[in-house]
């Protein structure tokens, strides 16, 4: 792997980065880091994409989803054979506790 080259982040652009995250980059070292990223993200100016298609989504295959189907169920067999019913709800333990 190659080490990026260092583009020098200008005192405009760290007020643009600044303003779009909504943060403060006081730090010298942060600022020449961000040199160090620049200088990496401009190397891809390099990459020759000129026949490359555009793309939408990393994944290249296409997926079969399940279909949506919708199962009727016979409620009355179900509350009959369910031990925990009132009014035709399922009662099933609390998990929080109650406070006093």
């Amino acid at each position: 792997m190659t080490t990026p080259k260092f583009v020098p982040s200008t005192d405009a652009l760290i007020k643009k980065l600044e303003k779009l995250s909504k943060l403060s980059f006081d730090n010298v070292k942060l600022r020449d880091e961000f040199g160090l990223i620049l200088g990496h993200i401009s190397s891809l100016d390099e990459v020759d994409v000129q026949n490359i298609k555009p793309m939408f989504h990393a994944c290249i295959e296409d997926y079969e989803f399940a279909k949506d189907e919708v199962e009727v169920f016979d409620s009355e067999l179900i509350t009959k054979t369910s031990p925990y019913i009132k009014e035709h709800f399922f009662c099933v333990p609390s998990i929080l506790e109650e406070e006093n």
